[in-house]
């Protein structure tokens, strides 16, 4: 039976079923499978689940970095990897942050876009201090209406989304020969929090494949594509610090939906954020 503008109707029990997420603690669960910068040098990525449209969002967020300690903060960073071949993928040892956001975080109104914030940071020293950030990308965590959707009627046990895909990493400054300045393959989950205790089903990552840089500062984009890429292989990559060996050919690089969403340049060198609206 359809309902208004012919879209079925929905039975009563799911429409009270369907999730509610400002009375949920809910898990967030990113990992980062590999990374390639399109210049040389050694960096770091900054991971930070925010609201930028309330202050003091992050109080109450707790997070665990891989199998640590879970503390009381909505901000971490990997370890630091050396891009010292422009033809590798590299990995971090610091590769899982489990983000729990406390009921309240994620809500579907106009005050509310609970997002992850990532920062790519490059080390001009021997310290941390020393860093300068290069480049930056945003995760829609809630709401989301790009591609995949959420699955708004997801039991405890289920999740909300579930999936691997590549983002760029667009160039913080106004260097308007190097739009990017790498990439990252990722996996995300996000469903109703967890006990620590309980394993989690792995998800078969997507894995970058070595672009052949062009000058230094640049690298490829292929202009033509337009629409969600396509799926890539879904084969794993060993988790191990330093650059990944991978034999097959490089494929055609294309903006993921995030990537696409939160972020292009313009002619004045500036980076045009737009929000997800309402899903």
């Amino acid at each position: 039976m359809a309902g208004k503008a012919g879209e079925p109707r929905v039975p009563l029990t799911l429409l009270k079923s369907r999730l509610k997420a400002e009375e949920k603690i809910l898990d967030f669960d990113f990992e980062l499978t590999s990374v390639q910068f399109n210049e040389t040098g050694r960096y770091f990525l900054r991971l930070t689940a925010e609201n930028p449209l309330l202050e003091g969002s992050g109080a109450g967020v707790r997070l665990q970095v891989n199998e640590g300690e879970i503390l009381y903060t909505n901000t971490a960073t990997t370890d630091v990897v050396e891009q010292s071949n422009l033809n590798e993928v590299y990995t971090f040892e610091k590769r899982r942050f489990l983000f729990t956001l406390p009921k309240g975080f994620c809500k579907n109104d106009k005050t509310h876009d609970a997002r992850l914030r990532i920062e790519a940071l490059r080390l001009h020293g021997s310290s941390l201090k020393s860093s300068i950030k290069t480049g930056e990308a945003f995760f829609a965590i809630y709401p989301r209406t790009n591609q995949p959707r959420m699955n708004l009627f997801a039991s405890r046990d289920e999740d909300l989304y579930r999936y691997s895909d590549i983002m760029v990493l667009l160039r913080a400054g106004r260097d308007e020969l190097a739009m990017h300045c790498g990439r990252l393959a990722y996996t995300v989950s996000f469903h109703e929090h967890r006990p620590v205790a309980q394993r989690r089903t792995p998800i078969t990552p997507r894995r970058l494949s070595p672009l052949p840089p062009g000058k230094q500062g640049e690298m490829p984009v292929e202009t033509s594509q337009t629409n969600y890429p396509p799926p890539l292989q879904y084969l794993g990559i060993p988790h191990q610090t330093g650059p990944v060996s991978i034999a097959e050919p490089p494929f055609p690089f294309s903006l993921t939906a995030e990537s696409r969403a939160f972020g292009v340049r313009n002619n004045s060198g500036s980076c045009l954020h737009a929000h997800f609206g309402a899903g």
